[in-house]
This record gives structure tokens, C-alpha cells and sequence, in this order.
């Protein structure tokens, strides 16, 4: 079949490098239903945008983890912000496999956000703290949570433009984490940038806060 081929290729391409697949390769390997095939179209889509903003290099794109991150932007879209879990990933693909009743609107708002960011943001991202993977995915889901609202039901809305400024904003706040001006416990989520909640929380109302977003009503 050719989701047999498809893992076999991959295996063959990991065993001549000598890598181990991560959990993204095996889900691509595992899954060709709705929502995967809306996650690979949207990464395929923004690969421009992820080598400009240097978000993820080559090699990372390669081992596909612009695909885990976008499949954790959605996840937040529709769930809020919550610690990365391999499990929660895989699972969120398993369960819509047959279908994804909301991949439309989805789509329709991810592309909304990936292009305010681009808009206001798109020449400032490289070399500013937000390329790092762990503080654009806090950038992603404040301007979602501006637009439309985390968690929010997904129906048709307007999603609400940025405030006057964001772009000065965006500005100071990346020299305030590069320059470690920061509370000692918001400078720590900063810093470490991991997936806990504890910290993408920290990470996400300070974003808020600095560019001046409130969540849309």
C-alpha cells in the first residue's frame, strides 16, 4: 500500500543516517486522514515563512517538525495553551482521521493569524527573540487569542485587528527577553522555553500584555 511504501522510504532514509524516527515521522507514517492532510498542507503552504522568519532551518523542516509545531498551533487554536504532549498530538490525529468537521474555518483563521504576523511582524522576526520555535508559538497563540479567542467555538467570526503600534511593541519586547529585563520568573519560561504549561503560560500573558492584546469577546 502506499502508506507501506511510505514507511518504508522513511525507515530507509533514517537507517542510512543512522536517526531514529521522531514522534512527528511516525505520525505521518501512521495517519493519512483529514487533519493530517490539513497540517502538511499548511506547513507545505508556510515554508517561505519559516526560512524567512529562521522559525525552523533545513534540517528541522526535514525531520518535519514544522509539522509538529503547526499541528501545536491548531491544537491551541482549539483547545488553548496547554503543555506539549507527544500523546495529546498523536491522539487529536487518531481521533480525526475520518474527518475533520472544522478544517475550513480552520484553515481560514490559521491563515488569518500567520498573516497578521507576516503583515506586521514579518521583517522583524528573524534575529529577534520570537524565532525561537518556543516563543513563536507564544507570538501564534496571543494574536489568535486577539483575533478570535482560545478555545473559542469555531464559527464564522471577524477576527479583530492589532492595535496601533503592535510592530513598536514586538520591537521592545524581543530586547527586553534578549536583554534579560524581565521578572526573574517570566525571564525563566524566556530562557528555558519548554513546553510545560506552567511556562508556555508565563511566555503567553507576558506576549499579551507586551504587545497589548486583549482576547477577542
Amino acid at each position: 500500500t502506499t502508506g507501506d511504501e511510505q514507511v518504508y522510504r522513511i525507515f530507509a532514509r533514517l537507517n542510512s543516517t543512522g536517526l531514529s524516527l521522531n514522534e512527528q515521522e511516525v505520525r505521518n507514517a501512521e495517519y493519512h486522514g483529514a487533519f493530517k492532510t490539513l497540517v502538511y498542507e499548511l506547513s507545505f503552504e508556510n515554508l517561505d515563512n519559516w526560512r524567512k522568519w529562521s522559525v525552523f532551518s533545513n534540517p528541522a523542516i526535514s525531520r518535519m517538525e514544522e509539522a509538529e509545531a503547526v499541528s501545536e498551533y491548531i491544537l491551541a487554536m482549539v483547545e488553548g495553551v496547554k503543555g506539549k504532549s507527544q500523546s495529546r498530538i498523536t491522539n487529536y490525529y487518531k481521533t480525526n482521521e475520518e474527518e475533520y468537521a472544522h478544517g475550513d474555518l480552520v484553515r481560514q483563521r490559521f491563515d488569518e493569524t500567520i498573516g497578521a504576523i507576516s503583515q506586521h511582524f514579518g521583517d522583524s522576526i528573524s534575529g529577534s527573540a520570537f524565532q525561537r520555535p518556543a516563543l513563536f508559538y507564544s507570538l501564534f497563540s496571543a494574536i489568535y487569542h486577539h483575533k478570535y479567542g482560545l478555545a473559542s467555538p469555531l464559527r464564522r467570526a471577524k477576527p479583530k485587528p492589532l492595535p496601533r503600534g503592535v510592530q513598536t511593541a514586538f520591537e521592545r519586547a524581543s530586547k527586553r527577553i534578549r536583554s534579560k529585563d524581565l521578572p526573574d520568573k517570566v525571564q525563566d519560561a524566556m530562557d528555558k522555553a519548554t513546553g510545560d504549561k506552567a511556562r508556555r503560560d508565563q511566555r503567553h500573558k507576558f506576549v499579551m500584555g507586551a504587545l497589548r492584546l486583549e482576547p477577542a469577546n
